[in-house]
Formats: C-alpha cells, structure tokens, sequence
C-alpha cells in the first residue's frame, strides 16, 4: 500500500535543498521521514522520465544505514526498482548507474540511469 499524506502532514525543512544536493544534519533537518519524503518525490520525477529503477549507494557513516532504509521504503512505495550497491565510493554509483541492471544486478549494457548517494559532507 502507498503511503498518503497531505501536504501539511509532510515536514521538510527548506533549508536543506540545495541547487546539486540535498544537505542536512541527521536526525534535525534530516530525519528518516524527510529522506523518506525525498524518496517519493524522486521516485515521481524518475518515472515522469521512464526511469523505473533507480541505484542507491552510501557511505561508512554511522547514519547511512537509517537513511538508506527511508529512501528505499520512499523510493519503492513511491514505484521505484531499488537497486541496492552498498557501502561504496560516490563514483561507484555514478559507474552503477549505467552499468548495473536490475534483472542481472551485474555489468551489462542496459542500465538503470539514475541513482541517489547518501554521503556526508566534510563538515561536523
């Protein structure tokens, strides 16, 4: 079942978009719901392009897990393939993007075309 919500149930900060990434502190402006939130709303704009699958990576941080979980479940309920590649280098998932297919989960020439990296910043 697809999770509904009105706007107004939905609590994202503003703050964290950015114009090339979505940046945030982890539990405060970043919580499991908003990742989750994100999910569903790239998942929309994934299919409005025909990319029904979507690679997702991150790193070694502590928080990754968590967010990874909440943009998978957002992804999926949002009707977005989830191609899961681990923890790995950001350029592992670009690489992954269009090279990895979800009926192999191994190189091919097909690809998924898209992808999304949990991956911290450089500051606190």
């Amino acid at each position: 079942m697809v999770n509904q919500a009105s706007q107004s149930e939905i609590q994202l900060d503003p703050e964290i978009f950015r114009a090339y990434d979505i940046r945030g502190v982890v539990e405060a402006s970043l919580t499991p719901s908003a990742v989750y939130w994100i999910g569903r709303a790239f998942a929309a704009e994934a299919l409005s392009q025909q990319q029904p699958v979507a690679v997702v990576g991150g790193d070694g941080r502590h928080s990754t897990p968590l967010l990874c979980e909440s943009l998978t479940k957002g992804l999926n309920d949002g009707g977005i393939n989830v191609i899961d590649v681990g923890i790995v280098p950001t350029p592992v998932l670009y690489y992954a993007t269009y090279r990895v297919d979800e009926k192999t989960l191994a190189e091919t020439t097909s690809s998924a075309g898209t992808g999304i990296m949990i991956t911290g910043s450089h500051n606190p």
